[in-house]
Formats: structure tokens, sequence, C-alpha cells
């Protein structure tokens, strides 16, 4: 996305209206479903395998997936937008969001 950041508009445009032959419906129904049963998975994963806390998996893919949608929104709006503080910044917090605190 940093690196083809111009044509990120232009992806989204078409992403946003492309629609089905019949025209219904939006090509994907739910734009949001997809990746989320893989990302709910690795969450579920890593629960069961003590690497991170008790928390809703589907939850948590679904705030994650939205987080990273979120990008080429904020690099459209703002000319200004650094993507790279904006990756740390993810990572650190959902690091501390499914964080095990582990006894000493």
């Amino acid at each position: 996305i940093r690196i083809h950041r111009k044509y990120i508009g232009t992806l989204q445009e078409i992403w946003h209206n492309h629609r089905r032959e019949d025209a219904a419906a939006p090509l994907i129904a739910n734009k949001h479903e997809g990746g989320l049963d893989d990302l709910e998975r690795l969450l579920r994963y890593g629960q069961e395998a003590g690497e991170f806390r008790a928390f809703d998996p589907r939850t948590m893919a679904m705030v994650i997936r939205n987080a990273i949608d979120m990008v080429p929104h904020l690099m459209t709006a703002q000319f200004d937008f650094d993507i790279d503080a904006f990756a740390q910044e993810l990572v650190s917090l959902f690091s501390r969001a499914t964080h095990v605190k582990r006894n000493k």
C-alpha cells in the first residue's frame, strides 16, 4: 500500500462499487468477512497454545481487519499519513490487547 499510494484511491472506488452481473448487490456482500475466518482460527490457535489471553477471537479478528482496512481511507484522506508509524502503533496496540501476563 505504501509503495503504490497513488493508486489506492482508485482501487478503493473499484472495490466498493463493483457489482455482480445482476447489479443487485455488491460483488462481495459482506466485504469484511474476507479473511476473518482464517484470522479467527489463528487467534484461537494462539489462545489454545497459551500465547494469547482470553478474548473473543471473532471480535478481535474483526477489529484487526477493520484497523488494516482503514489504511487506504487514511492514505487518501491525509496526504501526510505516516503508514509506518500507524503500523508500529497497531502492532503495539494488538500486542498489548492479546498479551498473556506471565508470573515471574
